[in-house]
């Protein structure tokens, strides 16, 4: 079963889990209701968005924060490319396309970009249609601090998250209720008082913590959030 998910990157380099959200498909109108709670919820206009290749999740973001600029998951679009190309080709398809990817400068990846387009238009149409449906949203990362690129470049915190679900979450019954934390969300081999105990713990912790105020975040009364600078959203 899908899950919608959406990360939030704040200004000092920490991320923050926004929203996880059980569907029953990855339909343009799930997105849709999903980025449109996230804007209820009190999320102000990132300044970009990361997200892999549904045409649903593009729209919405489209419409409902024009001026948030977009990055294509790298790691997505060469899957997507790779399905193009036969098996033969796969490692050289993998270093050209890095080379785009991994280039030293905005300038150097879009010259790597037509180097690709050029080479490959013959050989294998189908992955320049692939590689110029990401456009040049999958450049985007290039106009940030060099600093960011590795973050900014895919959507592997919500990768790492699904790793982190699949051992935990077996069936739909097992995932958590309102009244409780639900036993496949617990570290295995926890017990419920330790969890209990750890998770009043952290909560005093975060009450300890100096907060400030900033544009972007999700905020509730009494709470303040550093500024955001992007949002990761993904299926898992």
């Amino acid at each position: 079963m899908p899950v919608l998910t959406a990360v939030a990157v704040q200004a000092d380099g920490g991320k923050e889990l926004l929203a996880l959200e059980l569907c029953g498909s990855e339909s343009g109108d799930a997105w849709k209701g999903f980025v449109d709670d996230l804007k209820t919820r009190g999320l102000r206009a990132p300044l970009l968005a990361i997200i892999d290749g549904n045409p649903g999740l593009r729209q919405a973001l489209g419409r409902l924060w024009p001026a948030t600029a977009v990055q294509r998951c790298c790691v997505h679009k060469l899957r997507n490319v790779e399905r193009k190309a036969p098996k033969h080709a796969l490692d050289e398809l993998r270093e050209d396309f890095h080379r785009i990817v991994y280039a030293a400068s905005g300038e150097a990846g879009r010259t790597a970009y037509t180097a690709f387009e050029r080479k490959w238009a013959k050989r294998c149409p189908g992955v320049i249609r692939s590689l110029q449906d990401g456009g040049g949203e999958l450049l985007t990362f290039f106009t940030f601090p060099k600093a960011q690129w590795k973050t900014l470049r895919t959507t592997n915190v919500i990768e790492r998250l699904n790793e982190e679900f699949r051992p935990r979450v077996k069936t739909q019954g097992s995932l958590p209720t309102e009244d409780g934390a639900g036993s496949a969300l617990q570290p295995r081999g926890a017990r419920p008082d330790q969890v209990a105990e750890d998770r009043r713990l952290a909560e005093d912790r975060h009450r300890a913590q100096p907060e400030h105020v900033g544009s972007g975040m999700i905020t509730a009364p009494g709470r303040r959030r550093p500024a955001m600078r992007c949002v990761v959203v993904e299926v898992i």
